[in-house]
């Protein structure tokens, strides 16, 4: 078949849809559909030869489902169910590109996989690698892969693309999966499932994008308590989302190493406040740009590039070298450096 370059408007208005409908899919609340879920997975074990009937073993979310799971190994080390994930997007994958033009495959699944994967999965992903410190180990994400199974079923379902009918078998259980649970882990004898959040504040993008927010409380919470707070998608502290900004005090912008936690406590207490509360006094200043010193509470005066973000207008307050003292040096010692500045000490 000849390569498919652009969608008609037909397609066009069923992939709005059917968009929709996958995104809901990946910000589920609903109760796990555990039969579904079972069925799907030993389906998955018996299609790459793992004969074993496994136990299957519920937590309440993703952070539990590690507890159980060093729990479990403690005895025995069981091996992770391998093979099926690469395989099959492998197989898909010289299926699609024979069959799509490079810029509808690039276009397809951009929103679902900004929203459900670069949000809202990573952000999970990060809170329990620094709150529980360990890696995490193979797992697969259930609802939070919806954007990618989204794509392989429109292409199928919806534009025609052939698959052979082994892969379109397996994209089937993993449609299945996405469908019922959220978080799971693979063993030879048991495998360990987390349910699915309680609440998901997500907030709207250009795009049909979405990205994780909520202004008065977690961003995400499941049954057992575990949560995690977040600001127009940057994961921050819960103090910072759950205190009110006249509470706060403004030196505590020192507290933060990363440009954009940094960015979201300015633009929750306010850069006027912070500057007063600093004693901040202007060194240089060119258009939008000021070189500001600050007193965080050490009598130290540390240099800050003060500067506004005109595409979300949004004011930062980001450190730079000591010995600066004018916007265009702090400029160009922050666009050659290739790490986060850090807070000065």
């Amino acid at each position: 078949m000849d390569k498919i370059g652009a969608l008609t408007v037909a397609q066009e208005r069923r992939l709005v849809s059917f968009r929709d409908e996958w995104y809901r899919i990946g910000v589920c609340t609903d109760r796990a559909d555990r039969p579904k879920a079972e069925s799907a997975i030993l389906a998955m074990r018996a299609e790459i030869g793992v004969q074993t009937k496994p136990v299957f073993v519920w937590c309440q979310s993703p952070a539990t489902s590690l507890v159980a799971l060093h729990v479990l190994k403690s005895d025995a080390f069981g091996r992770f169910v391998r093979g099926l994930p690469d395989s099959l997007g492998d197989s898909l994958g010289d299926s699609l590109w024979a069959s799509l033009g490079d810029s509808l495959r690039d276009s397809l699944g951009d929103s679902l996989r900004d929203s459900l994967w670069d949000s809202l999965r990573d952000s999970l992903w990060d809170s329990l690698r620094d709150s529980l410190g360990v890696e995490l180990g193979r797992e697969w994400w259930g609802q939070h892969e919806a954007y990618w199974i989204a794509f392989y079923i429109f292409c199928r379902d919806m534009l025609g693309v052939k698959y052979g009918v082994k892969q379109s078998r397996q994209l089937d259980m993993w449609r299945d999966v996405a469908e019922s649970c959220c978080w799971w882990w693979a063993y030879d004898n048991y495998v360990v499932v987390s349910e699915r959040p309680t609440f998901v504040g997500m907030e709207p993008q250009s795009g049909s994008r979405y990205r994780l927010h909520c202004v008065d409380g977690p961003a995400i919470t499941f049954a057992d308590g575990w949560q995690v707070h977040a600001l127009h998608g940057v994961r921050v502290p819960g103090w910072l989302v759950e205190t009110k900004d006249t509470n706060i005090d403004p030196k505590r912008v020192s507290e933060f190493v990363n440009a954009e936690q940094r960015r979201e406590f300015v633009r929750k207490v306010g850069v006027e406040r912070i500057m007063q509360a600093c004693g901040a006094t202007v060194a240089d200043r060119v258009g939008d740009y000021e070189l500001v010193l600050l007193d965080v509470g050490d009598k130290r005066q540390r240099p800050y590039l003060k500067m506004r973000n005109p595409s979300i207008g949004v004011w930062h307050v980001e450190g730079v070298a000591p010995e600066i003292r004018t916007v265009e040096a702090a400029l160009a010692w922050r666009n050659q450096t290739t790490e986060t500045p850090l807070a000065l000490t």
